[in-house]
Order: C-alpha cells, then sequence, then structure tokens
C-alpha cells in the first residue's frame, strides 16, 4: 500500500476530520483524497478508521455538522469526541453554518 503523509499530520488530520464530519466523506475516499493512500474498492478506509475512531470519531458521527453549529454540538458531546471537538474547534467552526 503506498502513503503519502503521516496519518497523525495535524493539517491531513485537521482535514480528514471536517471531511468526515461535515462533507460526509467515506473513510476510504479520505484515504484516497486527503493521505492518497491505494485504498481498495472492498474493505479499504480502515487506516483512516482506525485514527478517527481514536479521537472519538464513530461511524454515528458522519455528517454530523453538515448542518449543526459546533457549540451545539460540543454541548451534548461527551468523552473523547467532546475532546477532539474542542481541540478542532476553530478549524470547523471556519467551515460550518449554523
Amino acid at each position: 500500500m503506498k502513503t503519502v503523509g503521516n496519518i497523525d499530520n495535524e493539517e491531513l488530520l485537521t482535514k480528514a476530520i471536517k471531511a468526515y464530519l461535515i462533507e460526509e466523506m467515506s473513510y476510504r475516499d479520505i484515504e484516497r483524497s486527503i493521505y492518497r493512500i491505494d485504498s481498495q474498492d472492498r474493505g479499504g478506509g480502515f487506516i483512516v478508521m482506525k485514527k478517527l475512531h481514536e479521537l472519538g470519531i464513530t461511524g454515528k458521527e458522519k455528517g454530523k455538522l453538515k448542518n449543526k453549529s459546533i457549540e451545539n454540538e460540543i454541548e451534548n458531546a461527551n468523552g473523547q469526541y467532546r475532546e477532539t471537538l474542542l481541540k478542532y474547534k476553530d478549524e470547523l467552526y471556519i467551515t460550518i453554518r449554523p
């Protein structure tokens, strides 16, 4: 598998979080377009999925910020997901329209 960049690179990670929470991109599409990972058509996306899960971002959060303000989401979030939202709040707020 060819990988360009590092999964923990802050700039790429911020783009991945925005792509998942706001743009509703799949793990596989994030791997391909943001990380330039040759992700398989079937069964790909596990590298990004694992990283987002470590940040408390699971499948139920996909697209959650598409039409919701970051402040409202932080209010209702808890655990690692809340911590991640707080950490990336400024980057996510720029894109979100309440």
